[in-house]
């Protein structure tokens, strides 16, 4: 908290220079994702630009789109995924299954798994959902938008998004 710039090292190699807010927002792998906060860190394969398959075969609808196909492992932080609305801007990206819903004041905390048992945390702002809280074993469909997804390659390394015309 008092520092204005943060070097984040591991084993002693440096892992990322910079702000708290570069660090949060833009981890450059997974281990400053894990570190600075929480994150889902979801393990699948990029089968094309924007389909990201996970280990049990279910399908994510990337918000960006990604040249290098393969083993990947997409971050999500828990406060930018949504339950998705009918009126929400940005379309499903997928379904899953609430696990659990827990009350903490200014939001409910969602535990939701994929088919493939692989899950997620969402921190829903209370009232978001014109205050109906969703149940257990409830179908939910999840968004995100853009800015909030971060994909790592096989290394660990970014994975840049092409450009948008």
């Amino acid at each position: 908290t008092m520092a204005d710039r943060l070097v984040l090292m591991d084993a002693g190699k440096v892992q990322q220079v910079g702000t708290q807010e570069e660090l949060y927002e833009q981890p450059l792998n997974p281990f400053v994702a894990r570190f600075i906060g929480h994150s889902n860190l979801v393990a699948g394969e990029l089968v094309d630009a924007d389909t990201f398959r996970l280990p049990g075969g279910a399908l994510m609808k990337l918000a960006g789109s990604y040249a290098q196909r393969g083993k990947h492992t997409l971050a999500l932080r828990p406060e930018r995924v949504r339950l998705h609305n009918g009126s929400d801007a940005a379309p499903p990206r997928a379904t899953a299954r609430v696990e659990d819903a827990t009350y903490v004041g200014g939001h409910v905390d969602y535990l939701l798994s994929f088919e493939d048992g692989s899950s997620i945390a969402l921190h829903e702002p209370t009232g978001a959902t014109g205050g109906t809280r969703r149940t257990m074993g409830e179908s939910v469909a999840i968004t995100w938008d853009r800015p909030n997804e971060r994909l790592f390659d096989a290394g660990g390394a970014t994975v840049a998004a092409m450009a948008t015309a």
